[in-house]
């Protein structure tokens, strides 16, 4: 039932009487707002709370005049999960949304708090042709953590960076598939609860990260791993090289080329391993994983000013 509140009473030559209000439902808010990449829209998630008497929900896209257009309806019995079907994250910047709460006597919530997902782009580094990926933040949740995913074609991809800063804001791949006729990416970030979604009246739904557009370019004329190395004279050295003892060291001249990550690259373009958030010192060894074959090798350094790759020789 509404909550009624009395607002006065007072006395006239007809007697009492009491005048009441009804209370908003209370606001509903959006658990995440991400894209859908098998049919490349946006959906609006958000969770039902029990006994709040809203009727059906409203669903609203922020106009280019910074003011909320209603989209459409949903009502309580469907699912709480909203696709905004004339969205097109592949061609436009990402839309804010919000969402309110109608109850059966038609009174409305508050507004929920905004939601904007994650619009990824990617262009080709003209100095290192390493394909750089930038987008723009999640807004409306603060992510643990982002992962990076990439594929020749949109139906294949495969995690390709499973840890990146939530406050990071790009990222650059330099170990590409040269002969694909185009490369694909996607961003992903991870939520720090999950949001359950009902469908119809028992089956439900989770969703523990929200995803970016998938966004495609062709490859570089060039290999950027064959251009990696004029950057070898920041300060940046492997030994022993060739390496015959199970492991190898990195020494750093030059703090500010810290890496993030590490990986080390077969000549066949494969990652063989990943270093995840390396103790940041100027000197570290590192283990070899023990199945690693002889041969040359590559190992990246994914730094704040960009991708380094060095050669290491294993026998």
């Amino acid at each position: 039932m509404n909550k009624i509140y009395p607002l006065s009473g007072f006395a006239m030559f007809f007697g009492c009487f009491t005048l009441y209000a009804q209370v908003p439902p209370p606001t509903p808010e959006i658990c995440v707002v991400t894209t859908n990449d098998t049919i490349n829209k946006h959906v609006i998630v958000w969770e039902k709370t029990p006994g709040d008497n809203i009727a059906f929900y409203k669903m609203f896209r922020e106009n280019s005049l910074g003011g909320f257009d209603v989209l459409d309806t949903v009502y309580r019995e469907g699912p709480s999960e909203y696709i905004v079907q004339d969205s097109d994250p592949q061609k436009t910047l990402p839309s804010t949304y919000e969402i309110s709460g109608v109850d059966s006597n038609g009174v409305e919530s508050g507004m929920s708090a905004p939601h904007t997902p994650i619009g990824l782009t990617a262009t080709i580094n003209q100095t290192t042709y390493a394909v750089h990926c930038s987008w723009t933040q999640y807004g409306g949740v603060t992510p643990l953590k982002l992962r990076a995913w990439e594929g020749s074609t949109l139906s294949a991809m495969h995690l390709t960076m499973d840890s990146i800063s939530r406050s990071d804001s790009w990222w650059e791949d330099i170990t590409l598939d040269m002969a694909a006729d185009t490369l694909y990416y996607m961003v992903e970030a991870m939520l720090p609860s999950t949001c359950t979604v009902g469908i119809g009246k028992v089956s439900t739904k989770n969703y523990n990260s929200t995803r970016s557009n998938k966004t495609g370019i062709p490859p570089p004329p060039v290999d950027p791993l064959s251009v990696a190395e004029v950057s070898l004279d920041q300060g940046m050295r492997l030994f022993p090289n060739p390496t015959t003892t199970g492991s190898w060291s990195l020494r750093l001249l030059n703090p500010a080329y810290q890496p993030a990550a590490i990986w080390l690259v077969d000549a066949s373009g494969r990652i063989v391993d990943v270093i995840d958030h390396p103790q940041q010192a100027t000197h570290q060894t590192y283990p070899l994983p023990g199945d690693v074959a002889a041969g040359m090798y590559k190992v990246v350094l994914h730094t704040l000013k960009g991708p380094v790759s060095l050669s290491l020789q294993i026998r």
